[in-house]
């Protein structure tokens, strides 16, 4: 299949007739952002410390609401971290590059910690599962873009999807993958999505389903894939009693309610537009 140059040739034309523009590009991240509460970090912290604070089986226990955002931050920046190596492997795995380099980086890698180890052996064995069921890879980190009128103004809805595999070339697989420890698949709070989400629980899952969506909607709208698209969401947890998990996206495709996310998410970048101004005229 030829679905990277597809990508790579309308992403050249969008690029001539779309610069870039803070105020009309609306990443995936931000459709994201804008369909799930708040998260108050402050108060839940000060929940956490109050809960915990006398709890010596705690991972809480005797910290403030400041040691706790500490470890928090901590927390997400080493998982970033983590992330990112997992990602390099599977670039250098991709990039036809010599046995000796993907070698070398693995061992650096599943040396730095043991949590490192099994992230990267989570990967190696996704891999080769994939391999061993006649999935072959096509493409990764490629950047979707698509224009979308809204009253009379061109907005640019644009994100990256992490991987494409492909079988019997008649059939497409676009993975996101994730180094989260726990996926969430409901809200323990009973806490839902906004907009046309208002139904859904606002939590991991939902949430990176309406983003895999997202890549499959603009695959077959804008650069008009034919072949039958499946997505999943591939996790290598650290700590877990597996190395890698599958899941399926938590509801069924529905690209009616894709443009009315995407319409959501313009209406709130109106207003952040307006309130931008309103601050810069005072």
């Amino acid at each position: 299949m030829e679905i990277e140059n597809i990508i790579k040739s309308k992403n050249s034309e969008f690029y001539k007739k779309h610069p870039y523009n803070s105020k009309t590009w609306i990443s995936i991240s931000n459709i994201k952002t804008y369909l799930k509460p708040e998260f108050d970090k402050e108060g839940v912290a000060k929940r956490t410390s109050e809960k915990y604070f006398n709890d010596n089986t705690s991972q809480y226990y005797q910290k403030t609401p400041e040691q706790i955002i500490e470890m928090w931050d901590e927390k997400s920046n080493r998982s970033k971290r983590k992330g990112e190596l997992v990602d390099g492997f599977m670039e250098l795995k991709y990039n036809h590059t010599n046995e000796g380099k993907v070698l070398e980086y693995r061992n650096n890698c599943i040396n730095e910690d043991e949590e490192m180890s099994r992230k990267l052996i989570g990967a190696e064995n996704c891999l080769n599962d994939f391999n061993r069921g006649g999935l072959r890879f096509e493409c990764r980190e490629q950047k979707l873009m698509m224009p979308f009128n809204y009253k009379g103004c061109t907005y640019i809805i644009n994100g990256r999807f992490d991987a494409m595999f492909s079988k019997f070339d008649n059939m497409l697989l676009l993975v996101d993958w994730k180094s989260s420890e726990d996926i969430k698949t409901q809200n323990n709070f009973g806490q839902k999505m906004f907009g046309p989400c208002e139904k859904l629980d606002s939590c991991d899952m939902n949430e990176f389903t309406i983003q895999v969506y997202m890549y499959y909607y603009m695959l077959k709208k804008i650069y008009g894939i034919e072949y039958p698209i499946y997505c999943c969401i591939v996790q290598f947890p650290s700590k877990k009693d597996y190395y890698y998990r599958i899941h399926k996206p938590s509801f069924d495709y529905d690209e009616r309610m894709m443009e009315r996310i995407i319409k959501y998410a313009i209406g709130k970048r109106i207003e952040e537009n307006e309130k931008s101004k309103e601050t810069q005229n005072k």
